[in-house]
């Protein structure tokens, strides 16, 4: 039988659309993991804050919404196209590849500014879906949807929350589900050695953490983790920390002053994404000009510009979501 998607590129194979790179498969997969996160993200801090003030605080501080549905679309057609192609190819090799690949894209909870809180039930699996009446009126205006941070928007998502739910029969839930919690990729954490104007110290987080001055008015209500350095030199927010799939990247956010370097004199560019061997670790020497060039010389006082070295603690769990490899 012909796919939908086969079918509906019959219409739009005339039509000019921006073709996904998917021969990296590795780098496609990281793509549309950060994508989806982030749409996820902003969907359900929407439903929430709508849904939230229709209830006093009191009652949010002692409650939380269930999520009860979450729908990812792709905002055209080639996008849909590449994205069930990798499912499709990786589903031929791991069954339950879909669902896991889907279920590492949630955190466990979100917040709110106001204190809503959204927990997730650990058999919530999002959906992933082709809008059809999108695909077949798509305007070259809707292909080319572009954020205020100038990059194309690939998905858009939809949430749905339940009722207010108290926060102690948490707990019993949590319970009855113990045997499935087994089954359920754990949180990666990392060692970070941190050196700053106060001393040196080691902190062991599950990530993801934000690195800055005055990180927490930037990330706490996304469940962000906050870790302030103090030194002369620092931004804000200077370096985030993350997991997709499997792996740890850090970014300098766009909104950064200052960045960091590696011992190398390897600059991060704000906005670009890096990756960092879980195997070694890296450190960063943060506070750096952005036209910074060449390997680090002359004073590297933590005082006056911190260090921060990360270190992979563990993949606790071995049942994670695989690492999607390129089929030969």
């Amino acid at each position: 039988m012909m796919s939908f998607f086969n079918l509906i590129y019959r219409k739009q194979k005339n039509k000019k659309t921006v073709e996904l790179n998917t021969q990296k498969t590795d780098e496609f997969a990281d793509k549309i993991s950060l994508e989806l996160k982030t749409s996820a993200v902003e969907a359900i801090t929407q439903i929430l804050e709508e849904k939230e003030g229709k209830y006093l605080k009191s009652i949010l501080e002692t409650s939380f919404f269930p999520l009860q549905s979450l729908v990812f679309v792709p905002s055209d057609f080639e996008t849909a196209k590449s994205v069930e192609e990798f499912l499709r190819i990786h589903q031929a090799i791991d069954i339950k590849f879909k669902q896991k690949f889907l279920r590492s894209l949630l955190q466990s909870e979100y917040r709110s500014k106001r204190g809503g809180t959204v927990s997730v039930n650990n058999e919530f699996l999002p959906e992933i879906q082709l809008d059809k009446k999108s695909v077949e009126t798509q305007s070259d205006e809707e292909s080319f949807q572009i954020s205020l941070r100038g990059r194309k928007i690939l998905f858009r998502a939809v949430a749905s929350l339940g009722i207010p739910v108290r926060k102690n029969k948490l707990s019993t839930m949590v319970n009855n589900n113990s045997s499935s919690l087994s089954n359920q990729q754990t949180k990666l954490t990392v060692k970070l050695l941190i050196s700053d104007s106060t001393g040196h110290r080691e902190i062991v987080n599950s990530i993801p953490v934000m690195i800055g001055r005055e990180p927490k008015k930037n990330c706490s209500e996304y469940g962000v983790i906050p870790i302030r350095v103090k030194s002369k030199f620092v931004s804000r927010s200077q370096i985030y920390i993350f997991s997709i799939v499997d792996k740890i990247f850090c970014v300098v956010p766009d909104t950064a002053t200052l960045t960091c370097t590696t011992v190398s004199g390897k600059k991060l560019e704000p906005g670009k994404i890096y990756s960092i061997d879980s195997s070694i670790g890296e450190r960063f020497y943060c506070g750096y000009p952005l036209d910074h060039e060449g390997p680090l010389t002359g004073n590297t006082d933590p005082s006056q510009f911190p260090i921060i070295e990360i270190i992979s603690q563990n993949y606790l769990s071995e049942r994670g979501t695989p690492r999607p490899k390129i089929l030969e």
